[in-house]
């Protein structure tokens, strides 16, 4: 898929809609579509006069990118029960592929296991919990998606990653122990795939926003709606991979989404 990255180009260079227009004689009107990719289209003089305007190359203004997925867990019947100390513990996950330029969607069948590893540091009373997924297996349901099948089959550090960081927020979302508060010190990791490099492993997690009340006037009480008072952070997912452009977590239903291209 064609995209034009003239809205990046115009917030490098400091450029207004009303700005640019001036330059090349476009109306902002159309500078808009093509910059909020609205447009069907662009004509070659209307291409020339913004890379006159930019001093931008072709390839700078025009970049060959794949679909926009959103992937999403689907409801599954794991067993979320405690964890035993140093308990591989196995789960399933469908995972959602929802391309949003035709609506066509694509299950991932996945296969990891947990692994807790929790040691308890006295001096501090804190625990010091370690948790790895191991990706084992995965089989797409439908393979009529050839652009699809070939950015799972190929799934490099960025789809991985986000995949982990989606089973992270669910396993955390599900996880109850009392081992777990908000004096806990939680690290996440994964590995599994030989094509995928190891220096992107680390899942970051950070404290779920909680609420503060007063009772009596005088007593705080932290009140966590989560399980678990911590939740993988998915914004670093889109500081980390350009190709990965937003992502949600509702915490009422425990529901998050990472929207990604394929490559």
């Amino acid at each position: 898929m064609i995209k034009l990255n003239l809205k990046q180009i115009m917030k490098d260079q400091k450029l207004s809609l009303t700005d640019l227009s001036e330059l090349t004689g476009i109306s902002t009107n159309s500078l808009g579509a093509l910059a909020n990719g609205k447009s069907n289209g662009i004509q070659f003089h209307t291409l020339e006069k913004i890379l006159d305007a930019t001093g931008c190359r072709v390839e700078e203004l025009i970049h060959n990118v794949g679909s926009l997925y959103t992937i999403s867990l689907l409801r599954d019947s794991n067993n979320y029960g405690s964890f035993t100390n140093l308990e591989a513990k196995p789960f399933a996950y469908n995972i959602q592929f929802k391309n949003q330029d035709n609506g066509k969607t694509g299950i991932l069948k996945i296969q990891v296991s947990a692994l807790l590893n929790k040691v308890h540091l006295p001096k501090s009373n804190i625990d010091k919990i370690s948790i790895q997924i191991l990706f084992m297996d995965f089989i797409l349901e439908n393979e009529s998606d050839k652009e699809l099948s070939f950015f799972i089959k190929n799934a490099d550090d960025s789809l991985m990653t986000a995949l982990a960081h989606l089973i992270a927020t669910e396993l955390l979302w599900n996880y109850q122990s009392e081992g777990i508060n908000h004096n806990s010190s939680i690290l996440f990791s994964w590995y599994g795939f030989p094509n995928v490099s190891h220096n992107c492993n680390d899942i970051l997690i950070k404290p779920f926003p909680y609420e503060l009340s007063v009772s009596d006037g005088n007593t705080t009480e932290l009140k966590f709606d989560y399980v678990s008072p911590f939740i993988a952070d998915l914004n670093s997912l889109t500081r980390t991979f350009p190709n990965i452009k937003n992502v949600s977590h509702n915490a009422e239903t425990g529901k998050t989404s990472i929207s990604i291209y394929s490559k």
